[in-house]
């Protein structure tokens, strides 16, 4: 499913979400992430695994939690650029605070907010914050 999203310096931009199994339970997940506004920049894949040792696993974390996730992650790293024959494959980052604004479903319909806290969250909610 290819949903887009809008940021201020970047415009336009698309998120491609790619989950395995039958209804899309399964890791490994897959979230491409570009700015089509800005054909420069580098197109990026974040993936997502179960990982036993951060405690993370795919069932704590919704698809659209993740989808946020990804997009903060290639916000984060917007300013280092890059071209745009380059595609970037890396690990999705499960400790960054997702992104808050409106995502948009092909149908027109809005993804819902992150419903589950991230490590992030967890983390400040510990710390007192």
């Amino acid at each position: 499913m290819i949903c887009t999203f809008n940021v201020p310096h970047l415009g336009r931009c698309t998120v491609e979400r790619q989950a395995f199994g039958k209804h899309g339970f399964c890791a490994p997940k897959f979230f491409t992430v570009s700015a089509a506004d800005v054909p420069s920049m580098a197109t990026r894949t974040y993936r997502f695994v179960d990982n036993a040792i951060s405690g993370v696993q795919s069932s704590d974390l919704h698809n659209d939690t993740l989808c946020r996730i990804a997009i903060a992650q290639f916000l984060a790293g917007a300013e280092g650029g890059g071209s745009a024959e380059e595609v970037v494959t890396t690990d999705l980052r499960v400790d960054i605070a997702p992104f808050a604004g409106d995502i948009t479903a092909p149908n027109g319909k809005r993804l819902r907010r992150a419903l589950v806290p991230t490590m992030y969250a967890r983390a400040a909610c510990e710390a007192g914050a």
